[in-house]
């Protein structure tokens, strides 16, 4: 019961802003889980994961690589690699390596996170898609043109039937493969793709969101 106090109350920390407050009040439930639950009990593992994103967020990504490593060395003996939630740690390390500009490691794990959410939720799957939408951001990270194209088109289809196409996540969508356009000198489908991204977000969120103004930035680029 304390345990799950001190990580009740770190979520609110957290959510106020207080990272490094939550971040001790999850040191401490980690050490009482760890002691009357063990070190493999899921509630254990779930704090620890909590911990992870918690030092993510205050950029100590070094801390979080080897606390996420560990989270997914623990899940591996509990749930197995076959699971929603070790894909999902697996994602979560893919972010940590790409923030310590690993970039080829991070898309290494995104694809096998993919591949597993693929196989256990289906290629349809919204976590899914955006799996692979990231995996498309990662692959142009690492210099996979090619890859991060096949991405991206594979995404979009299967993401306007389930959001519309007026939806913020497709017009997201659009905007990245349009960047990845410009990466690769290809102007005219770059202008197309930004376009209707700009079309998109304005209609989803309004000529004064940040992100429609964004949108109008990326278009303009490709014009220069």
């Amino acid at each position: 019961r304390v345990a799950k106090a001190l990580d009740a109350l770190a979520t609110l920390r957290y959510n106020q802003g207080q990272n490094a407050e939550a971040e001790l009040l999850l040191r401490r439930a980690l050490e009482i889980n760890e002691r009357l639950l063990g070190r493999m009990h899921l509630q254990t593992i779930f704090t620890l994961s909590t911990l992870a994103v918690n030092l993510y967020s205050q950029e100590l990504y070094d801390d979080a690589k080897v606390m996420f490593e560990d989270v997914l060395a623990r899940l591996s003996h509990t749930v197995g690699t076959n699971h929603p939630e070790y894909a999902a740690q697996v994602a979560n390390l893919a972010s940590v390596e790409d923030k310590l500009r690993n970039r080829e490691e991070a898309a290494r794990l995104l694809r096998i996170a993919y591949e597993l959410h693929t196989k256990l939720l289906g290629p349809a799957n919204p976590i899914t898609l955006q799996l692979l939408l990231n995996l498309g951001y990662f692959e142009k990270s690492a210099g996979h043109f090619d890859k991060a194209e096949e991405c991206y088109t594979t995404a979009l289809t299967p993401l306007i039937r389930i959001r519309g196409r007026y939806h913020h996540e497709v017009a997201r969508a659009l905007q990245n493969h349009g960047l990845l356009k410009l990466t690769t000198r290809e102007y005219s489908s770059a202008i197309t793709l930004l376009s209707e991204s700009c079309n998109i977000f304005s209609a989803a969120l309004g000529e004064q969101h940040r992100a429609t103004a964004v949108a109008y930035i990326c278009l303009a680029r490709a014009y220069h």
